[in-house]
């Protein structure tokens, strides 16, 4: 964590990664939108940025004078399995459309697993990435799964790995470079985003974070009754009841938090219910509304 160049801090919870990998599909797509609406000719993101600086120059509209270049962006999954195990529908979708139309938007993304089984990388997957890394792993079939031949349950250096980029048949034996604690601290700072960020851009019906005029979700009150009838505070739950996304469900719940209608989330542990139906109703009729 706290590398300089990050756009995020380090994503730790298969939740938020799930939101993490949904709003580069969405930053991929407004890119390809903004491409179209600002020159049918541009096709990809280095296309756009040289159209943007020669508009900059020569200050040809200023109606364009908004326009700003766009930054390529590097995705990693660190472990895939945490992600699929959550939710499988959604990660391998996902990664299936940044591989196949993320490049020429700018948007890259790498997946790494300790766990090659069939399950964590499907065929969907396995098809969609054309270019392989392979360290060391425990057998023959999960070297083929990978780089599609076998070798790679031999590696036993260091560093060293099997490559097979795109176009190539045979993978390359090559060496990993190591890098120290002072090599990182010269790579050139980068403010972070936040994770509200990856919240937000998520799923559409998310409800950005609140500020002090702005109004409580519109679903907070049937979800609190939810939670109360259930006796569980699960975003879960409320997902499969009320039919929202995630992140708008997470949302509800950290607001009911707020609410001191649940307790604080606990990693280990489920949520605690504070109030019962009467204290509930006595809230929902009170200040808020």
């Amino acid at each position: 964590n706290e590398l300089p160049h990050l756009l995020l801090p380090v994503i730790s919870r298969p939740e938020q990664g799930i939101g993490a990998v949904n709003w580069a599909v969405q930053e991929m797509e407004r890119r390809y939108k903004a491409f179209k609406e600002l020159n049918k000719d541009i096709k990809d993101l280095s296309a756009y940025n040289l159209f943007v600086r020669k508009v900059k120059s020569e200050l040809v509209s200023p109606s364009q004078t908004h326009l700003s270049e766009m930054p390529q962006i590097v995705l990693i999954i660190h472990e895939l399995y945490d992600l699929i195990t959550a939710d499988r529908y959604s990660i391998e979708n996902s990664i299936v459309k940044l591989s196949q139309y993320g490049s020429k938007a700018g948007i890259h993304i790498i997946v790494a697993t300790s766990i090659p089984t069939p399950s964590v990388v499907t065929r969907n997957i396995e098809a969609s990435i054309p270019s392989r890394i392979s360290l060391l792993v425990n057998s023959t079939a999960d070297s083929r799964r990978i780089i599609k031949c076998s070798g790679a349950e031999y590696i036993t250096i260091n560093g060293e790995m099997l490559v097979l980029p795109k176009g190539i048949s045979v993978p390359i034996r090559a060496r990993g470079c190591y890098i120290s604690t002072e090599d990182l601290k010269t790579v050139p700072q980068k403010d972070f985003a936040s994770i509200s960020d990856i919240n937000y851009f998520s799923n559409s019906d998310y409800q950005p974070i609140l500020s002090d005029e702005e109004e409580y979700d519109e679903l907070i009150w049937d979800a609190g009754e939810i939670i109360i009838d259930k006796e569980k505070a699960s975003i879960g739950m409320l997902q499969r009841v009320l039919k929202i996304g995630f992140n708008r469900a997470a949302r509800i719940m950290d607001q009911l938090e707020e609410l001191g209608v649940v307790g604080e989330e606990n990693d280990a542990k489920p949520r605690k219910v504070l109030m019962n139906v009467k204290e509930f109703h006595a809230l929902k009729e009170g200040e808020i509304c």
